[in-house]
């Protein structure tokens, strides 16, 4: 497929309100690099279409203990918050709670993974840094494996696994039935 055609599902997902400019593909093995070992260059395929989408200011996320920290750009994902807290709220809702508590928890879950998110914006061969306590805790050293995962870019450890062991945490401790709910939405297009 040529650079700047789409596929078929993504003009149904544009007819329904839906923008999709980067999307992302592949996998690739990279070495970590730097003085401090957590400089990680992104593939340039996907730096590529990053640039392509003048979307040049990435978000790393690490969420849930995921085994992997997540690449959003920026618009990406703010595109995505307010259908995320849409639906919370409203499976909240069907489940029972009441309007104000569903609202409130939904507030909560959004303002988590604005906290879980950290901005940053690639030099000009496409390295980031990545915070050195995440890497730690996921056990991020030599190479990591990056995901094109259409939405998003993520970044794990060559053999990933899902989520990081019980002994991490990332950030402040919650409700985990409704972080579960947050990695759903996070995980649809």
């Amino acid at each position: 497929m040529a650079t700047g055609q789409q596929f078929p599902f993504e003009s149904a997902l544009q007819a329904r309100g839906h923008i999709r400019s980067a999307s992302f593909f592949g996998n690739y093995i990279h070495s970590l690099t730097g003085p401090n070992g957590n400089q990680v260059a992104i593939p340039k395929p996907l730096m590529r279409l990053i640039k392509e989408a003048k979307e040049s200011q990435l978000l790393l996320v690490w969420w849930n203990n995921e085994r992997f920290v997540r690449v959003y750009t920026y618009e990406s994902l703010t595109r995505k918050i307010p259908d995320i807290h849409a639906r919370i709220r409203s499976e909240l809702l069907a489940e029972g709670m009441g309007e104000a508590r569903a609202e409130e928890l939904a507030d909560e879950a959004i303002a988590e993974l604005a906290s879980n998110a950290m901005p940053v914006e690639p030099d000009k061969q496409g390295r980031i840094v990545l915070p050195k306590q995440w890497m730690e805790k996921l056990g991020l050293s030599g190479s990591v494996m990056i995901r094109g995962r259409y939405s998003y870019i993520s970044i794990g450890r060559a053999m990933e696994e899902e989520k990081a062991p019980e002994s991490a945490t990332a950030g402040p401790t919650g409700n985990a039935a409704l972080k579960a709910k947050v990695t759903a939405q996070l995980n649809k297009w």
